[in-house]
């Protein structure tokens, strides 16, 4: 997370890095509030670290995965700076800046030890509800309108809330989500400009493989077929929000330019917004991650236990001698998929 700015007194004195400001950050902090930086991608497809990158940016607080922060939330658990969230200067500030007081914005997120997900971001969501909303159905004839509008408006005043006190003229998005991105666009006067991070199709679905052979027990090369369906999914929801927005609204970016070319990637993110963009490279192709302060996302990220070597950007093969012949087959036919 990056910002010039003092922090305001509501907030327990966070350490966050300084950097230059051009022309351009000068306009954005006259701006009537703040802008919402949301990646919207496919996952797997390194939005994690991306969205790290982003925060090192001059004025910029990435917070990770923010709809699933209330869920994750816990006092002890630790955040990428390997304090507990409690004990973090920025998650301790944040968790203030929650509470109803004086002067307080409107209801906010509750980062409590036992806050759970909130119904548009359940992973236990009915089928029918997932299906409806995966076909384009509106959400409006899926869920609640005043549902709806409380998590927009609960979000939207719990990052203006932070882009206020931490002097941020953007905050980073790192949650994915399309439904989220959707209900916040309709219920929500935040400003908000969608990156599209995609990512070679048999790479995702290599990916996606890897990660089901380790975790599901149950898993076996006869449901290739079926994640390969993952990946056509994701890219049809992708597409139909995006065309909804005007070309100005979002940016189509890869993993691929990050990890091969970071520094046009940044010139052209930071002439998209008209501001400068800083990933923090170090030598070696080494994103700097000493500011960081997430704690969802992928867990290989978040539970780093030296934050301070920062993390080096490489792309995956989708090759694996262990894939058997009909999951090499699968990524064979996905490297026709154009995402």
């Amino acid at each position: 997370m990056g910002a010039n700015s003092a922090p305001l007194s509501a907030v327990s004195e966070p350490h966050l890095p300084s950097g230059p400001a051009g022309p351009g950050h000068r306009k954005r902090t006259e701006q009537a509030g703040p802008v919402l930086l949301y990646v919207a991608s496919f996952p797997y497809s390194g939005s994690t670290i991306f969205s790290i990158a982003l925060g090192n940016s001059p004025d910029v607080l990435n917070i990770g995965e923010a709809n699933y922060l209330e869920n994750d939330w816990q006092d002890k658990k630790p955040c990428y700076c390997r304090k507990a969230l409690a004990d973090c200067p920025f998650w301790s500030g944040a968790k203030k800046l929650t509470e109803a007081g004086p002067g307080a914005a409107g209801p906010s997120l509750q980062l409590e030890d036992h806050s759970a997900l909130r119904f548009l971001d359940s992973r236990d969501l009915p089928f029918l509800k997932r299906l409806l909303v995966s076909l384009g159905v509106p959400l409006t004839a899926v869920f609640r309108q005043e549902d709806l509008r409380d998590y927009a408006s609960r979000t939207a005043s719990f990052v203006t809330s932070l882009s206020q006190a931490f002097g941020a003229w953007a905050v980073v998005d790192a949650s994915k989500n399309i439904r989220r991105l959707e209900a916040l666009r309709l219920y929500s006067d935040l400003d908000i400009r969608v990156i599209v991070l995609k990512r070679q199709a048999q790479d995702l679905l290599a990916s996606r493989l890897k990660r089901a052979r380790r975790r599901n027990p149950r898993y076996s090369p006869l449901s290739a077929p079926v994640y390969l369906l993952w990946v056509l999914y994701h890219r049809f929801a992708i597409r139909r929000q995006t065309r909804r927005m005007r070309k100005e609204e979002y940016l189509e970016v890869t993993y691929e330019e990050l990890c091969d070319t970071p520094q046009a990637l940044q010139r052209r993110i930071g002439n998209w917004l008209g501001t400068p963009v800083d990933f923090g490279i170090r030598g070696g192709n080494v994103i700097d991650t000493s500011a960081s302060h997430i704690f969802t996302g992928n867990v290989r990220i978040t539970k780093n236990d030296a934050p301070e070597k920062g993390i080096r950007l490489k792309k995956e093969t989708s090759s694996a001698p262990s894939f058997s012949a009909l999951e090499r087959m699968v990524l064979a036919v996905s490297r026709r998929i154009e995402i």
